[in-house]
Formats: structure tokens, sequence, C-alpha cells
């Protein structure tokens, strides 16, 4: 999934809103979560780690992602068509420890 980060700057003066987007790899029950309650708008808390991958384009160029994988996601508040309240709460994956490359694994 893609979620954006934004804060607002200033800048000689002048105040800006600045945006960045990431990448966010979920798994597991998590992901499922991610999958039923994450809607457009809605705030998520991600807690994870950072990790870059290197791949080939079709062109034969070398490339680098970089990408969050998450341990944890917390939705925060309702917002963006999605629910808030106790559904939100309900939601929240329990500390989730990735195993890579088992068959229960979604990756979004």
């Amino acid at each position: 999934m893609r979620i954006a980060t934004s804060e607002r700057r200033k800048v000689d003066e002048v105040w800006s809103d600045h945006t960045e987007w990431h990448s966010v790899c979920v798994f597991g029950k998590a992901a499922e979560n991610v999958g039923r309650y994450l809607k457009k708008g809605r705030e998520v808390a991600v807690e994870g780690r950072i990790q870059t991958r290197k791949w080939t384009d079709k062109d034969g160029r070398d490339r680098w992602s970089t990408e969050i994988i998450a341990d944890q996601i917390e939705f925060l508040g309702g917002g963006g068509g999605g629910r808030g309240g106790d559904e939100a709460r309900e939601a929240r994956p329990a500390e989730h420890q990735r195993n890579q490359g088992q068959s229960g694994d979604i990756p979004f």
C-alpha cells in the first residue's frame, strides 16, 4: 500500500505543505485488517523497518526501491469513509512476526 506523510515547512517566512509518499508492505493478519478497514484518507500509524531493494528494469538498468516492512498497523480515528471507534480498536493487529515465504503471507 502507499501512504503519505505531510508536514508544514517554513522557508524564508513562507509556510508550505510538504508531502512524502511511502510504500508499505503488510503481511498476515495485519494485511487482512488493512484490506478490510483501511480506506483512502484514513489515518494510520505504521511501525516496522525500512528496507531498500535493488532490481533491474526491463532496459537492464539498476533501480532501487525503499519500502517500509510493517510489523504493526494501528488505525487512528475515522475519516476517509473508514470506520472509527470500536471497529478500529478491534481491527488493530497484535504485534506481528513476519514469516516471509509462508503461504499465509499476503503482501500489500
